[in-house]
């Protein structure tokens, strides 16, 4: 299989939907917790380092579905293998959750000082690897160097969606390398598609 015939695996397959997980609590399970453990015997089955990428959810969401079936998986995986937690990302091809309420103008089911370091896809994607490649184990947490409240993005963006939720996440990364990006790379991007779109 391909496990057996790869020099690494790099676990990409848990959802991202933090929603759909809190919908169908048992059909997220199956395709993170169970999955895991899957992906993991196979890997141990044939002596291959595992990278489970995983979300800074699994720190700071313990009550909620999402983040303790995220949590389980760095479990399950244990401390021979690469955990990295992944925090909210941006992309010149597509907005994601919040972000792409308030671009949209849409209600936001948040409290408006959730903070989050964003960074982009490409440099997180790159740094993966660059771990993968470079260390045995451990847990990494990925993200910009600061932080910015959605509020702020609200601002910059004049925006005029409504924060309707009374959850304040907090999704600040604390694996911070001389090389992560500036959270002010994220707040240029949020100048570059205002002007495009608006």
């Amino acid at each position: 299989n391909k496990i057996k015939q790869s020099d690494y695996v790099i676990h990409v397959e848990n959802s991202p939907s933090r929603y759909e997980a809190q919908l169908n609590p048992e059909h997220d399970f199956d395709e993170s917790v169970e999955k895991t453990n899957i992906i993991y015997s196979l890997c141990k089955k044939h002596s291959k380092k595992l990278t489970l990428i995983s979300s800074i959810s699994a720190r700071v969401q313990l009550d909620t579905v999402y983040g303790m079936n995220r949590k389980s998986c760095e479990y399950i995986v244990g401390n021979k293998s690469i955990v990295i937690r992944l925090g909210y990302m941006y992309s010149n091809h597509k907005l994601y959750g919040a972000l792409r309420s308030i671009y949209e103008n849409e209600d936001v089911y948040l409290d408006e000082d959730s903070s989050y370091s964003f960074s982009d896809v490409i440099w997180n994607a790159q740094k993966i690897i660059e771990i993968t490649v470079s260390q045995d184990s451990g847990v990494y947490e990925l993200g910009a160097k600061g932080d910015i409240t959605l509020r702020q993005i609200s601002n910059i963006l004049g925006s005029n969606s409504k924060f309707k939720g009374n959850t304040k996440d907090v999704q600040i990364a604390n694996y911070i390398d001389k090389d992560n990006p500036a959270i002010s790379d994220f707040m240029d991007y949020l100048e570059v598609i205002k002007k495009d779109g608006k």
